[in-house]
């Protein structure tokens, strides 16, 4: 599968798409960030629309390939950028409440789909996937990959009957 110019300039710059990791809705800083990282996967696999989102050039930089965790702030080795707590020293990176469901729900696909497991809290991301449900704009952005795509993230369709 190769995503298409006009795909990925949807997923920029759609206000439909959820963004990651900042509040940032300038279309100039935005870069498509995989959850699960691209490095870690095989190449047909790296252009999953449900691993893909916009969040800024900065932070998907910030974020590079660190594991998700839980930090604390008080932490010493740890900074909060826009509310979501990255310790360098570690290489770990805990996103915002708001992103949490999302970034569980794709590292949840990626380990179904494709028996991706590098990111092995299994437990943690079901639990971010329970209590964070999602919202409007990630439905759309299932149906933007199902429409592309032609498959569906059923971590996301789990929750449609609870709406």
């Amino acid at each position: 599968m190769k995503l298409s110019y006009i795909a990925k300039l949807f997923l920029k710059k759609s206000s439909l798409i959820p963004i990651l990791y900042t509040t940032i809705l300038n279309p100039h800083v935005k870069s498509l960030e995989h959850i699960y990282p691209k490095s870690l996967c095989n190449k047909p696999h790296n252009k999953d629309i449900h691993n893909i989102y916009p969040t800024s050039y900065n932070l998907n930089f910030i974020r590079s390939n660190y594991n998700y965790s839980i930090l604390n702030i008080s932490d010493s080795d740890v900074i909060n950028i826009n509310n979501n707590l990255i310790s360098k020293k570690r290489q770990l990176f805990y996103p915002r409440e708001q992103d949490r469901g999302i970034v569980a729900r794709a590292i949840l696909y990626m380990n179904y789909n494709y028996n991706y497991n590098k990111f092995e809290n299994l437990e943690m991301y079901l639990e971010w996937n329970n209590k964070y449900k999602p919202t409007f704009n990630e439905y759309v952005h299932n149906e933007f990959a199902y429409k592309i795509q032609g498959n569906r993230n059923i971590f996301i369709d789990q929750h449609i009957k609870n709406i």
